[in-house]
This record gives structure tokens, C-alpha cells and sequence, in this order.
């Protein structure tokens, strides 16, 4: 019984372990972004950065995926560099 035991406490550490970041988990406070305001549709993202893209050695916040997208089809034509 204390070997299953055992193995079950590992088993739940090796997964918490190894698990992804969520959103939540996320800290944009260790990443410096080129920008204040989602590029695509003017949200504050300095709040929370739902995803990322790196564009001529710039990072880039994003309020959703959807901005994201839309950036990445065309990014020229949202930012001035």
C-alpha cells in the first residue's frame, strides 16, 4: 500500500511538472514588447498579453489570437519601422 501510494505522489509530481504554462501562468513582466497597444485593434495589452510574435527583432503583444493572425498576414501595415 505505501508503494502505491508512492508511485501515485510521483506520477502527480511528474505531471505538475511538466504540464504548459496557461495563459494565467504566463508572466509578461519578464518580456520587453514593442508595443503598449495591440497593433491590430488598440487594446491595452500591458494588462495581460494573450499571445506573442516576433517581428524584425521587435515582440509584438497581442490582446487574442485573432489580432495575432491578422498581424502576422500583413505586418507592415501595422507597425511604423
Amino acid at each position: 500500500m505505501k508503494n502505491l501510494i508512492i508511485l501515485i505522489f510521483t506520477g502527480l509530481f511528474i505531471m505538475a511538472c511538466t504540464r504548459e504554462k496557461t495563459k494565467d501562468s504566463f508572466n509578461s513582466g519578464q518580456i520587453a514588447f514593442a508595443n503598449e497597444k495591440d497593433p491590430v485593434c488598440d487594446m491595452m495589452v500591458s494588462e495581460g498579453v494573450s499571445d506573442t510574435a516576433l517581428f524584425k527583432g521587435s515582440v509584438y503583444g497581442f490582446c487574442s489570437k485573432d489580432c495575432k493572425l491578422k498581424f502576422s498576414r500583413k505586418p507592415e501595415a501595422y507597425t511604423f519601422k
